[in-house]
């Protein structure tokens, strides 16, 4: 029980350095390996994790959700989800073309 405590303990302190994007409670080593493996545009992710990747405040994403603007996002109760690929799809949206 405490060594899997300890890797659930690595496993945060790596998420919040942004490696891995997406904990799951109380989740296996083989869990956690798979989702070492699974790149952000494939898989849901949370408000922070999308903060990080676009580099805008929390806050700021809140308010797009209640101006329904920005990007698509699922609720699941009070939990908020964003897919990968439509945070990448809508950061390709705004690309300007310099050339």
């Amino acid at each position: 029980m405490g060594q899997n405590k300890q890797y659930r303990e690595d496993w945060k302190r790596q998420e919040i350095g942004g490696s891995y994007l997406l904990y799951i409670g109380a989740c296996t080593r083989e869990v956690l390996r798979m989702e070492k493996e699974i790149p952000w545009t494939d898989r849901w992710l949370n408000e922070k994790e999308v903060s990080e990747i676009i580099g805008c405040n929390i806050q700021t994403l809140r308010n797009r959700r209640y101006r329904r603007v920005g990007i698509s996002y699922t609720k699941d109760g009070s939990n908020v989800r964003y897919f990968g690929q439509d945070v990448l799809d809508y950061m390709e949206s705004g690309k300007v073309d310099c050339s």
